[in-house]
């Protein structure tokens, strides 16, 4: 479940409701795959689906002149953005890191 603060952040950048839950969704994909790659490595299909995980995720951030980085550390975040409006974040990196989702 996304974090009220969070989707207000998100909410604050434009995001339609639907698009903030489809974020997430992938994001938590993402990081479950990324989990799966640190631990045991990822076969042919999972690199297919995080390839069109993060594609997907660009297309959907595109539209709203968000920009994306994908990390490989699940300790954290593998989904990092750079929000233009509030310019918020909340990794401990600082505003370099970005906005983890």
């Amino acid at each position: 479940m996304i974090s009220k603060e969070t989707y207000h952040d998100l909410r604050s950048e434009g995001l339609s409701e639907s698009d903030i839950k489809r974020l997430h969704q992938l994001a938590r994909q993402h990081h479950s795959l990324k989990e799966r790659d640190c631990n045991q490595g990822l076969n042919l299909r999972e690199l297919d689906t995080e390839a069109r995980i993060e594609e997907e995720i660009r297309k959907l951030l595109k539209s709203y002149e968000i920009k994306v980085r994908f990390t490989g550390d699940p300790r954290g975040f593998t989904v990092k953005m750079y929000l233009p409006k509030t310019k918020r974040w909340n990794t401990w990196g600082g505003k370099e890191e970005g906005y983890g989702i």
